[in-house]
């Protein structure tokens, strides 16, 4: 299932992406995306918004998956206290 996000989320995060060392091509399109939407009335086509939604998606599945989670370890460390 692919969640899409308001335009609103998607420029706020674009912001993060914008920061992304020189020479990253997402970098590169989230800043001009953010000049763009400065404009009055801009709205992204469909291959924009398209593209703002997968890299918005691959942020954060690349977050998550750097954490590392042993939940089940825990509870059997309290189990055997």
């Amino acid at each position: 299932m692919t969640s899409h996000r308001h335009l609103e989320e998607l420029l706020y995060h674009m912001r993060t992406i914008a920061q992304l060392p020189n020479g990253d091509w997402a970098a590169g399109f989230a800043r001009s995306i953010l000049r763009s939407a400065k404009r009055r009335g801009w709205k992204p086509t469909h291959k924009q918004r398209a593209i703002m939604q997968r890299l918005v998606a691959e942020m954060f599945v690349e977050q998550s998956a750097d954490q590392e989670f042993d939940l089940i370890e825990e509870k059997e460390k309290c189990g055997a206290a």
